[in-house]
């Protein structure tokens, strides 16, 4: 049975334990819908970010980072108005960097 199927029935993604098929190259929107599925199915936690933010995590420090063309703005789910920066603001324009420290007992 497929997980994922075009409007007349033909199967795009299937699912067997933990293995995911894909019979297609899916389109972003599909490919965004099986990531998700994925991490919530192995509890790995997901926060929306603005297109080209890029958030990276090397031990208890996160650093972000703002490769699109416009404004990112970090979201309270990702990051607490009481955590302090490290370097950088909560608004990147592009280029910018922000580097903050994870809460220890914080779920990421």
């Amino acid at each position: 049975v497929p997980i994922h199927q075009t409007t007349n029935g033909i199967g795009l993604s299937y699912r067997h334990n933990k293995l995911t098929y894909l019979t297609t190259v899916p389109s972003p929107a599909l490919l965004k819908a099986l990531i998700e599925d994925l991490c919530q199915k192995a509890e790995i936690q997901t926060h929306p970010v603005s297109e080209g933010l890029r958030i990276r995590r090397r031990g208890d420090l996160v650093f972000a980072m703002n490769y699109g063309p416009t404004q990112a703005t970090l979201s309270p789910e990702l990051i607490s108005k009481e955590t302090p920066l490290l370097a950088g603001n909560r608004t990147l324009s592009t280029g910018d960097v922000t580097i903050w420290r994870d809460r220890p007992n914080k779920k990421a």
